[in-house]
């Protein structure tokens, strides 16, 4: 039970890692959505900051769409 556990978790953070890379080169790619994948990229390789960084980004669209600016 122990090693699928590590399995799993080596899984997550290799995905994480590479959506990151993805979401890096998206940056400057005009097809690739940069910002979206490293943001998930960051939720599977550190879930408490993901859950942070997706919470401010919520927090920021709210206040543009309530004020207008």
């Amino acid at each position: 039970m122990k090693m699928k556990k590590k399995i799993k978790k080596f899984i997550r953070i290799t995905s994480g890692i590479l959506l990151i890379i993805v979401g890096i080169a998206g940056l400057f790619l005009p097809v690739l959505q940069g910002v979206a994948m490293i943001v998930i990229g960051i939720s599977l390789v550190n879930p408490i900051l993901g859950k942070k960084i997706i919470k401010k980004i919520k927090k920021f669209y709210h206040r543009i769409r309530t004020n207008g600016t």
